[in-house]
């Protein structure tokens, strides 16, 4: 396949932005720095995620857990393990932090909210 030019990221909650190479580059230096590696190579991995990401892309837009999961698998390539782990463990602490947010918004979406006036001594005769 052809690689394209991936310029568009797709949230997980569906907006979409622009691609940004350095928050790449700057999450990835984060990971290596934890995984006690040498932040040196941190660019040669990002561009490895991006031109994987580019090669799998069918079109110019791509899913932001795509770009983690390729971010793991550049880090693991690289000789990165300890680093990979800590992307991957980051990764799904996220992911857990926002199944919590949306269960605590579904549960209070759903529970009964008290209606009319908030003084108790509303309706009594006066």
């Amino acid at each position: 396949m052809t690689p394209r030019a991936v310029s568009t990221v797709e949230k997980r909650d569906g907006r979409q932005e622009r691609l940004r190479a350095t928050k790449l580059m700057r999450s990835l230096f984060v990971a290596v720095q934890q995984g006690a590696g040498d932040v040196e190579q941190v660019s040669d991995v990002a561009s490895a995620v991006l031109a994987g990401i580019a090669t799998d892309a069918a079109t110019s837009t791509v899913r932001s857990d795509v770009i983690s999961a390729a971010a793991v698998r550049a880090l693991e390539a690289a000789g990165f393990g300890a680093a990979a782990a800590c992307y991957d463990q980051v990764r799904r602490e996220r992911r857990r932090r926002r199944h919590l947010w949306a269960e605590l918004a579904a549960a209070s979406s759903s529970s009964a909210v008290p209606s009319g006036p908030a003084d108790d001594n509303a309706g009594a005769d006066r």
